[in-house]
């Protein structure tokens, strides 16, 4: 029985001996590092956080392991975050992805023998273990941010109100309000009176459309500010009137749909209505945006994607300035759920049913949020980066199956040792 008892004590140090000589196996520090690159200069482009290449102590190891290491070490599959030019050919499993301007950031699962490919892969710009993420995600919202800044000039989007104050828009809404005589809202809020999904020619003309379809539609259509069209610094009109009646106005010399970004705002929002999103998911803004240094009033539209509100701006498209007409591509529809919006203030929210203007409201809790760039989510929601113990080591994946293995060997010794002797109960 002792002796048995010692066999087990025997097998069982066996055991847990060969799961440490495995894992230090792993652990070694070869001079070898050097075979994933030399990351400090593997890196193009503007940094602002410091280099993001890095590769932590444990995966280096792992990678650069000398060849008698067991098969299963290079086996292993890290997390990575990196940054692209062209299409990664290294394979790898995509888990998250940000399309930017100047490339695509992704997160992704590859084999650590892998490694020294994705290091040397001219489409790789920056990269590291998941061990990096926090500096990526920081890296990846400085970088998109430039972007955004650098587009709001390029396309010359500060296409804005003619009136810059809370105050004047209020007193202009007064204005029309007083001169409805069948709207059912109050002339405080009067706004809401120009979201129209229930217009015939709005719904004839949204239906069976997408999100992305309507928001193009829209954006395609020429700006045109109120002073040249109206002869006013503001003046709204409602959605139907823009798109089917200014093309006759006389005033209007390109005989097409023309105005501002009030218009814009309230058609977009109400044909994205019409074609059935609902009431508490899309929102029209209003308020201040610093668009390249020119801070002023504007109008844009807010919809929920993936949970959480994103900007659709439908002024990057057409304009008219200066009597010359200018045509832009526009921006893609989710251009903003990466890149920062520059938001100064807000006025207030609204579409036909809800509005929130101060503390004056009657939309659900969700209208609180306000609208933000979506890059922590869309690079770390469901990748299982950024966590503690989410890559896997070679320790983990060897532990459960030799404790497993000991366990049987352990219990079939213990059993045997138990048995009833053949030479018990003889007389």
């Amino acid at each position: 029985m002792r002796n048995l008892a010692l066999l087990s004590l025997l097998v069982l140090i066996l055991v847990f001996s060969s799961v440490f000589a495995v894992h230090e196996l792993s652990s070694l520090k070869p001079a070898s590092k050097e075979q994933i690159g030399n990351l400090s200069e593997h890196t193009r482009g503007r940094v602002h956080d410091g280099s993001v290449n890095f590769i932590s102590e444990d995966t280096a190891d792992q990678i650069s392991s000398p060849q008698d290491v067991p098969g299963p070490i290079k086996e292993i599959k890290h997390n990575f975050v990196i940054e692209l030019s062209c299409p990664l050919i290294v394979p790898h499993e995509e888990l998250r992805r940000v399309e930017g301007e100047s490339g695509t950031f992704i997160v992704a699962r590859i084999l650590v023998k892998n490694v020294p490919n994705l290091a040397k892969n001219e489409c790789v710009v920056k990269f590291g273990d998941e061990h990096a993420i926090d500096a990526f995600v920081g890296y990846v919202r400085n970088k998109l941010k430039m972007e955004s800044e650098d587009r709001i000039r390029i396309q010359q989007m500060q296409k804005t109100m003619g009136i810059s104050s809370l105050k004047e828009v209020k007193k202009e809404l007064a204005r029309y309000a007083e001169e409805d005589n069948v709207t059912k809202y109050p002339p405080e809020r009067y706004y809401q009176a120009f979201v129209t999904p229930y217009d015939d020619q709005i719904k004839s003309l949204s239906y069976k459309k997408t999100r992305e379809e309507i928001f193009n539609y829209v954006q395609g259509k020429m700006w045109m500010s109120d002073f040249n069209l109206f002869g006013v610094k503001e003046k709204w009109i409602k959605p139907a009137e823009f798109l089917f009646d200014t093309p006759a106005l006389g005033a209007n010399p390109l005989e097409e749909s023309v105005s501002d970004c009030s218009e814009k705002a309230n058609t977009l929002a109400s044909m994205l209505r019409a074609s059935g999103v609902m009431q508490d998911s899309v929102r029209v803004a209003l308020g201040k945006v610093n668009f390249n240094g020119i801070i002023a009033g504007h109008a844009w539209v807010e919809i929920k994607e993936d949970g959480k509100w994103m900007v659709l701006d439908s002024t990057a498209g057409p304009y008219f300035e200066a009597g010359v007409k200018h045509e832009r591509a526009g921006l893609p529809y989710k251009y903003w759920q990466s890149h920062e919006y520059p938001i100064e203030q807000v006025w207030f929210y609204y579409n036909d049913i809800y509005y929130v203007e101060g503390t004056n409201e009657s939309a659900p809790s969700s209208w609180d949020a306000v609208a933000s760039t979506n890059v922590n989510s869309l690079l770390l929601e469901g990748s299982s980066a950024g966590g503690s113990g989410s890559a896997n080591t070679g320790f983990g994946n060897l532990l459960l199956p030799l404790v497993v293995i000991g366990g049987i060997v352990v219990f079939l010794v213990f059993k045997e040792s138990v048995s009833p002797s053949p030479l018990l109960g003889r007389k």
